[in-house]
């Protein structure tokens, strides 16, 4: 059995628009990542928090994308091969009369953003786990060169001094 490339959901697209759409907030989610990671390095956290609000609303997106695919994928299924369990975008693209060509390459660009996004935030997250380590590290030698000894204020507003470690410090700054 065939399917038209062009089958249009009511109001969704084609399958072709949807794949565009998901690499193309693939692509943007890649490049927020990317300053994210020269924020970080650049301690520049005033930066880090208005892209993290720009990613929050890209995912947001991204998401929307993801389901406006998914329920195309699933009416494609249901009403091609009613049989199946498991919607399959490579038997789509099979089933496809035309342009068969352009969807399987759209899902393999898919594919490698989604690879190379999943890289770059392996590594924005292995980087944040270094600064934090960095700071605990540098939290715990400023506490050793004190003594161990530090003040800190209790709920009375009143100076308390006493010894604390390195995790107790980190609640008090």
């Amino acid at each position: 059995m065939t399917i038209a490339a062009a089958d249009p959901q009511p109001g969704t697209g084609t399958l072709a628009e949807s794949l565009k759409s998901l690499c193309e907030g693939y692509r943007q989610t890649k490049q927020l990542l990317n300053k994210q990671i020269t924020a970080v390095i650049g301690n520049d956290l005033h930066k880090l928090n208005e892209l993290i609000r720009e990613q929050t609303e890209a995912y947001d997106d991204l998401q929307n994308s993801e389901e406006q695919f998914r329920s195309q994928l699933v009416q494609l299924f249901q009403k091609y091969y009613p049989d199946h369990e498991h919607p399959s975008l490579k038997k789509v693209i099979d089933a496809v009369e035309g342009p068969a060509a352009e969807l399987d390459d759209l899902r393999e660009n898919l594919y490698t953003e989604i690879d190379k996004t999943e890289k770059i935030r392996s590594a924005l997250v292995q980087l944040l786990e270094f600064a934090s380590e960095y700071n605990r590290d540098t939290i715990a030698t400023l506490s050793n060169l004190t003594g161990g000894k530090a003040e800190s204020y209790n709920p009375e507003g009143k100076v308390e001094r006493g010894e604390s470690a390195s995790i107790g410090l980190n609640r008090k700054i």
